[in-house]
């Protein structure tokens, strides 16, 4: 029952950092539709466009509006995590969501960043927990790293909890 609470804890851990109907941070600056950086209609993944458009809204460079369901396919690859840097402004509107299936690991990474705005998120869990809850590695990039309790490779990092 632990793991599964584990598992839920880093589904819902960029939730936290969600801040409502806030005005957002880059107040004045442009905003742009995450459809420029990744296909619209949650049925193809979108991880590479959606990284691309979070580096390109930071430090305030203009408001990221996810105004289309997006996938974003992260399974076991700790590569695939988003990165949430300094003065980012992400807000959701009208049918705009993020579909994510990340496995024990965080979507989403907020470290050592402030001037953050996530207004309106709104996220799908698309996956399922492991048939076997010792699942002992986490993938790099298609590669395995070592089971847990094994020293890690350059690169990686230990599962969040």
């Amino acid at each position: 029952m632990h793991g599964i609470r584990l598992a839920i804890g880093m589904i819902l851990c960029a939730a936290l950092f969600s801040l409502g109907s806030q005005r957002l941070a880059a107040q004045g600056a442009a905003t742009k539709s995450i459809s420029a950086w990744a296909k619209c209609g949650g049925s193809e993944d979108g991880s590479d466009g959606v990284a691309r458009a979070f580096e390109a809204a930071r430090h305030s460079a203009f408001t990221l509006l996810v105004d289309c369901p997006v996938r974003i396919h992260i399974g076991t690859d700790i590569a695939r995590t988003i990165f949430i840097d300094d003065g980012t402004s992400v807000e959701f509107s009208g049918g705009g969501k993020l579909i994510i299936d990340n496995v024990f690991h965080p979507a989403f990474v907020i470290a050592n960043s402030s001037n953050i705005v996530l207004a309106n998120w709104d996220l799908e869990y698309d996956a399922s927990l492991p048939v076997d809850m010792k699942t002992g590695a986490t993938r790099m990039q298609a590669s395995l790293s070592p089971p847990i309790g094994m020293p890690l490779r350059p690169g990686h990092f230990p599962i969040c909890g």
